[in-house]
C-alpha cells in the first residue's frame, strides 16, 4: 500500500519509475504467498478461504491502474504551472519583448497581416444619414519573431492566451467610418499565442460606415456599400495587409435581414494615396420590397383612384368639397411618410416621391376646379349663360360622350340665340315662293310680325331649349372626371413602369 501511494506522489517526469515500483509491489506480494506453509491434505478438498493480505492485493490493483493512468494523462496533456511560469517570464521580460517595438527583426522589412473578414448581421441601412451599420468578426495573424519559444523545453506547451495590452498591435483602422475612431477590441480581449510566433487576434466590432444612397428607384432600389481597413500611421513598407481574395467574407455566421439581401460582395487589397496598406470590402445589398409594395405602394394606388371621384359627385350632394380636401390631405400625409425614409439631399430624386407630388398637385387641382364648378351650378337659373360657357359646354359635349346632350346641341345653341330651326325653314321657303300680289302685302306682313311678336311677348318657348348653368356644370364636372382619371392612370403605369424596369436594367454590380 505504500508503495502505491508513492507511485501515485511521483512527478509526471518519471512516468516508468512509476511502471516499476507498481511491478515491484505486486512481486512482493506474490513472494510472500509462496513462503507460506503448506495445506494440510484433508484440507484440500474444502473452500479455499482468502487470506487478509490476498484481499488486500485484489483491492489494490484497480486502484493502482487507476493511478497509473492517471500518470500517464498528465504527462501527455501538458507541462506543469512553473513551466508555464517560466514561458512566461522568458517571453515577456523587459530584456525580451517591448510592446512599442514592431515585432521584426530588420526594421527595413514589412510585416505581413492577414485579415480574416466574417460578416454577422446588417445592423441597419439608414438612408435618411446615409449609414451603413454592421456586425463583424475580425480575425488578423502575423509573425513575431520575439514571441517564439522551443516548446520541448516547456514542457510542450504549443500556445498561451495573452491580453493584447501587453502585446503589440497592427495600427488598424476603419477608413469609412463616420463615428469617433477607437482602438478594435478591448485590453482584455485574450490573443492567441503559438510557438512559432504567430499570433491570431479575434475582435468583434460594430461598424457604422458610410454609404451613398441611391433612391431614384426606392423602394425597388440597390445599393453598393463599402468597409475600408487600413493603418493608420503605419506605411505600406511597414505594414502590409493582406485578404483572402478567393474566400473574402465569411457567411457562416451571418443571420439574414429583414430588409436587405445580400447579392454580392468583394474584397481587394489597395494602396491608398498616402502610402498606406488597404483592403475594402464591397457589398451589393437588394432591398426587400414586400413591406413597401404593401404599406406604402398599395395605398398610394388605391387612394389615387379616389382623385377624380370629386368629379363623379352631384353637386347637389354638398360633400364634394369635403372628399376633395380629404384626398388632398391623405395625399400630404403619404408624401410626409415617405419623406422620412429619404436622404434630405437633391444629387438624386425619389421616382415615388415624384409621383405622389404629381398626385397631390392633382389633387389640389381637383379642389380648385371644384370650387369653380360649384360655383357654376348655384348661380340663378334666370341669369343668362354667356357666349362663352355655352361654346365651351358645347365643344365638351362632343368631346366627353354620355353627357346627355350632344343631340340636340344645335337645337340647344339656337334657343340660346333666339332662333328656331321650323321658323328658320319657314323663312327660306317664302323666299322661294312667288311673289305675292300687291293686295296679299298686308296679310304676309302680318304673318311675318305674328311669330315675332308671339316669341316676345311668350318666353317660356325659348326657355324650354335654352342652355342652363347647371347643365354647364355638370358639362365640366364629366368632362373633368374623365380628363383626371386619365391623367391619374398614365401617371400611375408610367411610374409604375420606371421604378421596375428601371431598376432592374440600372441595377449596379461590383
Amino acid at each position: 500500500m505504500a508503495r502505491l501511494m508513492e507511485c501515485a506522489n511521483k512527478t509526471v517526469s518519471d512516468p516508468m519509475r512509476t511502471v516499476s515500483l507498481f511491478r515491484v509491489t505486486i512481486e512482493a506480494e506474490d513472494s510472500s504467498q509462496h513462503r507460506r506453509p503448506k495445506t494440510p491434505d484433508h484440507c484440500a478438498n474444502t473452500p479455499l478461504l482468502l487470506s487478509p493480505s490476498m484481499g488486500r492485493l485484489r483491492l489494490l490493483v484497480p486502484l493502482a491502474a487507476v493511478l497509473l493512468v492517471f500518470c500517464v494523462q498528465r504527462v501527455s496533456s501538458g507541462a506543469s504551472k512553473v513551466e508555464v511560469y517560466n514561458l512566461y517570464t522568458f517571453l515577456f521580460s523587459d530584456a525580451n519583448y517591448n510592446p512599442s517595438v514592431r515585432p521584426v527583426s530588420d526594421t527595413g522589412t514589412s510585416l505581413l497581416v492577414y485579415m480574416a473578414f466574417a460578416l454577422k448581421s446588417l445592423v441597419s441601412v439608414d438612408e435618411k444619414s446615409q449609414t451603413l451599420t454592421t456586425n463583424v468578426d475580425l480575425e488578423l495573424s502575423w509573425g513575431d519573431t520575439f514571441l517564439s519559444w522551443d516548446n520541448a523545453s516547456y514542457g510542450g506547451i504549443e500556445s498561451i492566451t495573452v491580453k493584447q495590452k501587453y502585446l503589440w498591435l497592427p495600427d488598424i483602422i476603419v477608413a469609412n467610418s463616420v463615428s469617433m475612431r477607437k482602438e478594435m477590441g478591448y485590453d482584455e480581449l485574450p490573443v492567441r499565442l503559438t510557438a512559432n510566433g504567430e499570433l491570431i487576434w479575434s475582435p468583434s466590432i460594430l461598424i457604422t460606415t458610410s454609404c451613398d444612397i441611391v433612391v431614384t428607384y426606392y423602394p425597388f432600389d440597390s445599393q453598393v456599400c463599402s468597409i475600408e481597413f487600413e493603418t493608420a500611421v503605419s506605411k505600406n513598407y511597414e505594414i502590409d495587409l493582406n485578404i483572402d481574395l478567393q474566400t473574402p467574407i465569411n457567411k457562416e455566421l451571418f443571420s439574414r435581414d429583414g430588409s436587405w439581401i445580400l447579392d454580392d460582395f468583394t474584397a481587394e487589397n489597395q494602396v491608398d494615396q498616402n502610402d498606406r496598406s488597404n483592403v475594402k470590402f464591397t457589398l451589393l445589398l437588394t432591398r426587400r420590397t414586400t413591406f413597401y409594395v404593401v404599406n406604402i405602394i398599395m395605398p398610394v394606388l388605391f387612394l389615387s383612384l379616389t382623385g377624380s371621384l370629386v368629379f363623379a359627385l352631384p353637386a347637389d350632394a354638398g360633400e364634394k368639397m369635403g372628399t376633395s380636401i380629404t384626398v388632398l390631405l391623405a395625399f400630404a400625409v403619404y408624401l410626409t411618410i415617405v419623406a422620412e425614409y429619404l436622404p434630405s439631399t437633391s444629387l438624386n430624386t425619389s421616382v415615388l416621391a415624384l409621383y405622389l407630388t404629381a398626385l397631390l398637385g392633382f389633387t389640389a387641382l381637383s379642389v380648385v376646379v371644384s370650387v369653380a364648378i360649384l360655383r357654376l351650378h348655384h348661380k340663378p337659373d334666370d341669369q343668362q349663360v354667356s357666349q362663352f360657357f355655352a361654346s365651351l359646354t358645347h365643344g365638351l359635349q362632343k368631346l366627353t360622350p354620355g353627357t346627355g346632350n350632344s343631340n340636340n346641341s344645335d337645337e340647344v345653341r339656337a334657343a340660346h340665340l333666339g332662333f328656331d330651326k321650323e321658323s328658320s325653314e319657314n323663312k327660306k321657303t317664302d323666299r322661294n315662293s312667288v311673289v305675292p300680289s300687291p293686295g296679299a302685302w298686308s296679310e304676309r306682313l302680318e304673318d311675318v310680325l305674328d311669330p315675332i311678336s308671339s316669341r316676345s311677348c311668350s318666353p317660356n318657348l325659348v326657355d324650354e331649349n335654352r342652355l342652363t348653368w347647371r347643365e354647364v356644370a355638370e358639362t365640366i364636372d364629366w368632362f373633368c372626371f374623365l380628363l383626371f382619371s386619365g391623367l391619374i392612370v398614365l401617371t400611375t403605369i408610367g411610374t409604375l413602369s420606371v421604378l421596375v424596369i428601371g431598376a432592374a436594367i440600372n441595377k449596379p454590380s461590383i
